[in-house]
């Protein structure tokens, strides 16, 4: 069952933020770094997956300055509750901000003027940044601005950088068999920006907006790690049709990449980190053999 508590008046809106949690981190710097933009012009979609429901009372004390909608979901599934803010989002602009993710101020107006000045950008994505010093995470590593293709799709997309404008099309939705807390747990926005590219849309990356996110070790986490891997295989075997550039991917990513890796360690006498990457180049082939 899904539960809607929607605070404040219903109006026209520019950007809707989808932010899909499961309580467990503190939301406060997101919401306050929204409450902080000058551009007012948005509402926050919150999708609760907590059993204890503590974030719809901690979120109403942003009621009075943020128009915010809460749905609590009794389902666990990152792109099934991403899906479910699509669905009830009144803004032009699609937005998917982690829980644990910040904006700098006035970078909202920004974006929006980006978008009101190149009308035919259908898809900014906007680089994913350390706090603290600045730097490019590894989720969008490129320094320069370049237009979004097939070509750069593993270095310039990164969900929480992602701003997606639906003015001029349907609503188009992750695939909820891929992303965290399903089997096939990575490569939800790739896909979708793949299809969207594959339908004709346009994309823009630019380092020059960015969004704040906390580093992240996945490799200190074996079962999310075994996860993402399954998602790299399944986005390969979903999309082979679809890019020219799918096959020096695939060899790349699903082949090269780890045995490289696998060697590395073995010459380190690292047998955990071989063992691990071993383990990913198997479940890479899991993905792409199971996804159907």
């Amino acid at each position: 069952m899904f539960l809607f508590f929607i605070f404040k008046k219903s109006f026209s809106m520019k950007i809707s933020f989808i932010v899909a949690t499961l309580g467990e981190r503190d939301i406060s710097p997101l919401l306050s770094s929204l409450e902080n933009q000058i551009f007012k012009d948005f509402e926050v979609i919150i999708i609760d997956q907590s059993k204890d429901q503590k974030m719809h009372d901690f979120i109403s004390l942003y009621k009075n300055t943020i128009n915010i909608n809460y749905i609590h979901s009794s389902i666990l599934g990152i792109s099934l509750n991403r899906n479910l803010g699509i669905q009830q989002a009144r803004g032009e602009i699609l937005a998917f901000p982690d829980d644990d993710c910040e904006y700098p101020v006035n970078m909202i107006n920004k974006i929006t003027l980006f978008f009101n000045k190149n009308p035919k950008i259908d898809i900014l994505s906007i680089a994913v940044k350390n706090k603290i010093n600045l730097e490019n995470l590894d989720f969008t590593p490129l320094v320069d601005d370049i237009k979004i293709s097939f070509k750069n799709l593993f270095k310039a997309i990164s969900s929480v950088g992602l701003f997606i404008n639906n003015s001029r099309y349907d609503k188009e939705y992750f695939d909820e068999k891929m992303g965290l807390g399903s089997k096939f747990g990575s490569c939800e926005e790739i896909d979708l920006i793949a299809r969207l590219l594959h339908n004709g849309r346009k994309g823009f990356y630019t380092s020059k907006f960015y969004i704040f996110h906390p580093e992240e070790i996945i490799a200190n986490n074996t079962s999310k790690y075994l996860q993402k891997a399954m998602g790299y295989g399944a986005y390969f075997k979903k999309n082979y049709k679809r890019s020219p550039y799918i096959y020096s991917d695939l060899f790349l990513r699903l082949l090269f990449k780890p045995i490289v890796s696998m060697f590395y360690y073995l010459l380190l006498i690292n047998l955990k980190d071989f063992k691990r990457h071993w383990l990913g180049l198997i479940y890479h082939f899991r993905g792409f053999i199971q996804y159907k």
